[in-house]
């Protein structure tokens, strides 16, 4: 039987917008309102990182995978009937990735020339496309995609893959004032690490830190463990954090 090892870390970075504002609850229940920055017209950027490292009995077929997704996002006028809700753009400007093993690597930077090793791979196609995402103050997603002509030109693009992605971003929010160090828990599906494609996991999200109306939350995620032949599956790691 081989054994395989597993460490996932995702980091989720912002600027120039606060994921995560925090005001404190002027009613008598002490703590802090969490919320998503969702002010009409706000302009901001961010990354995704996934880096994900797999190790096997077989040294020779050890490898690493790191990816980043850098977004521009625009905050849009809400929904007609969801006042408590906006419509926020995502355009994916930049896509570096990584990967290698004992007997390969390769490299993609779309900011680079297409020569040598910067060779893309299938996720190179979304690179400059605006993904559109309906979300509320609580970081519930009503609805995400991708302009319809190319969706026609990809047909085996799934919508839902592209809630998980930004599920990420827009984590979910307790509804009621919290202090520091609660946790709560979420389920989400996660983005494709080689690990739990199509598969629901279970996120412990902890409240750590304020700072300048800034919340500090962690994440913990308990990821399935996939069903393979002749394989025994370990997870290492899994966690993140948001500000």
């Amino acid at each position: 039987m081989t054994c395989l090892h597993s460490s996932l870390l995702l980091a989720f970075s912002s600027a120039a917008v606060c994921l995560a504002s925090a005001q404190s609850d002027p009613t008598t229940n002490p703590g802090t309102r969490l919320a998503h920055n969702l002010t009409e017209g706000t302009e901001f950027r961010y990354s995704i990182q996934i880096a994900s490292e797999v190790t096997l009995d077989d040294e020779k077929q050890n490898y690493t995978m790191d990816v980043v997704m850098h977004f521009d996002a625009k905050v849009d006028a809400p929904a007609p009937g969801h006042p408590a809700s906006a419509t926020v753009s995502h355009r994916l400007t930049r896509l570096q990735a990584k990967a290698s093993s004992a007997i390969a690597a390769t490299e993609y930077d779309s900011d680079l020339p297409l020569k040598g090793s910067n060779s893309p791979g299938p996720a190179a196609i979304l690179v400059g496309q605006t993904i559109t995402t309906q979300v509320d103050s609580n970081g519930t997603i009503d609805h995400t995609g991708l302009p319809a002509e190319f969706l026609r030109q990809h047909k085996d693009l799934q919508g839902d893959d592209f809630d998980s992605l930004i599920q990420l971003y827009f984590i979910p929010l307790p509804k009621k004032p919290v202090v520091l160090g609660t946790t709560w828990e979420s389920r989400t599906r996660l983005v494709d690490a080689g690990l739990a494609t199509g598969r629901s996991a279970l996120v412990k999200h902890r409240f750590e830190k304020l700072e300048q109306d800034r919340a500090y939350i962690s994440h913990q995620f308990q990821l399935p463990s996939p069903q393979r032949d002749q394989i025994d599956f370990k997870l290492q790691e899994s966690r993140g954090q948001t500000i």
